[in-house]
């Protein structure tokens, strides 16, 4: 029960800070049209390490 709680908090955390990621990804992305794919890439594989695994 507690680690579930645990959970909902750390995922919650992680949500707020990704939204923030989010803007800012977007922001690059229409900053840099040319090397979209080349962020996309470094996006996700980041968010993949930062995520924690439930």
């Amino acid at each position: 029960m507690s680690s579930r709680r645990l959970w909902l908090k750390l995922s919650s955390s992680l949500e707020h800070r990704n939204r923030a990621a989010n803007s800012t990804t977007w922001r690059l992305l229409r900053s840099h049209g040319r090397q979209r794919f080349g962020y996309v890439r470094t996006v996700v594989s980041t968010l993949g390490l930062v995520l924690p695994r439930p």
